[in-house]
């Protein structure tokens, strides 16, 4: 049927009006998400440190063994001619930050698609 439910064809044909019935599971899904489901979210593309390796490179020894230890202790302030660093460091949390809570919401949503599209399939068969 092109991958339309019989059950979707029927509310079509008799002029039904609202929600369809994979929209009504969608909205009834176990507000639990299982362990088990993962959702489809991309990996965050500046998973590793907030430089790329070029502005890693141009640092000298001692600029790299100062910012290493800051993102081991992370009290004490940076040199002045290294605050660059920290403000870019913070952003760079800040946008794993909104990008976790994205995934969150995104993997909570899909995984009411996936129960409705199971449901469905119980029902299909």
């Amino acid at each position: 049927m092109n991958g339309t439910s019989e059950i979707e064809v029927l509310q079509a044909s008799e002029g039904y009006i609202g929600p369809s019935l994979k929209d009504y599971y969608a909205a009834h899904a176990p507000t639990e998400i299982p362990a088990w489901f993962e959702g489809n979210n991309p990996d965050f593309e500046g998973e590793g440190s907030p430089l790329s390796s070029k502005e890693y490179e141009a640092l000298s020894a001692e600029e790299k063994s100062l910012i290493s230890a800051w993102l081991e202790d992370g009290v004490w302030d940076l040199p002045t001619h290294l605050e660059w660093f920290e403000s870019q460091f913070k952003a760079h949390q800040q946008d794993k930050q909104e990008y976790l809570k994205d995934c969150k919401i995104g993997r909570y949503f899909q995984w009411r698609k996936y129960y409705a599209e199971q449901m469905m399939e119980v029902m299909e068969s």
